[in-house]
C-alpha cells in the first residue's frame, strides 16, 4: 500500500468513525425526545384527568411543537372544549377528523364544537351520521338541544343516554346538568349519586358537593 493509499483509507475510516459517532448522537438524541413526549404526555393526562384542562392544553401544546402525537392533539381539543374555546377545540377536531375520518370520538368533539359556536345544524349533521346506540353520541345531542333551549328533547335524550350506560360519567353529568338549568337540583343530585353509586367517580362526586354548597344553600 503507497503512502498516497493509506492517507485515503486513513481519511475515509475518520470520516466512518465520525458518521458513525453523529448517527449515535443522533440515535440518543431522538431516544430523548421520544422519552420526553413520553413524559410529558404523562404530565398532561394527570391534568386532563384532575380536569385542570388549561394545563393539560398547555402541555399537549408543547408536545405537539416538538412531535405530532394523534393522542395529544384528540385531548388537546377535548381540553379547549372544557375550557369553553370553542374555536381551539374545532380546529383540532378538524385535524383529527382529516387524520381518520371515520373515528366517532374525533366527529363527536367536532359536532360539540360546532353547538358551542352556535353552528346548530352543522353540528346535528355530524351527528345524523353516528350510531344512536352510543351514549355520547346522545350526550352530543342532548348538549344541541339544550343550547338551543330545546328541554324536552335535551331530557329525552340525556335519560336514553344513560338507559343505555348507567355508569357513563358523560351521560348522567349531561342529565344533571339539565336539571340544573331547570333548578331541579333534587333531581341533580339524585342523578349524581345513582351514577355515583355505579363508578365512585370522584368527578361525580365533587358535582355532587358543589350542588350541595352552591344551590341547596340558595
Amino acid at each position: 500500500m503507497n503512502k498516497i493509499t493509506k492517507v485515503l483509507v486513513s481519511s475515509l475510516s475518520v470520516v466512518a468513525l465520525v458518521l458513525g459517532v453523529y448517527n449515535l448522537a443522533n440515535s440518543v438524541k431522538k431516544s430523548n425526545m421520544y422519552a420526553k413526549v413520553e413524559m410529558d404526555l404523562e404530565v398532561g393526562d394527570i391534568y386532563f384527568e384532575s380536569n385542570n384542562f388549561l394545563k393539560a392544553a398547555q402541555v399537549y401544546e408543547d408536545i405537539l411543537e416538538h412531535k405530532f402525537e394523534v393522542e395529544a392533539l384528540s385531548k388537546l381539543a377535548t381540553s379547549y372544549y372544557n375550557l369553553d374555546d370553542f374555536d381551539a377545540s374545532l380546529e383540532s377536531a378538524i385535524k383529527l377528523v382529516d387524520l381518520v375520518e371515520d373515528n366517532p370520538e374525533y366527529l363527536i368533539i367536532k359536532a360539540q364544537s360546532l353547538t358551542g359556536l352556535g353552528r346548530y345544524a352543522e353540528s346535528i349533521a355530524i351527528l345524523d351520521g353516528l350510531s344512536k346506540s352510543e351514549p355520547d353520541v346522545l350526550v352530543a345531542y342532548a348538549k344541541n338541544d339544550l343550547a338551543q333551549g330545546q328541554i324536552d328533547l335535551a331530557l329525552e335524550n340525556a335519560f336514553k343516554a344513560v338507559d343505555l350506560n348507567p355508569s357513563s360519567e358523560n351521560a348522567v353529568v349531561m342529565l344533571s346538568d339539565i336539571y340544573v338549568y331547570e333548578k331541579n337540583y333534587t333531581a341533580a343530585s339524585r342523578v349524581l349519586n345513582n351514577g355515583y353509586e355505579l363508578t365512585k367517580s370522584e368527578a361525580l362526586l365533587e358535582r355532587i358537593e358543589h350542588i350541595a354548597l352552591t344551590f341547596n344553600n340558595n
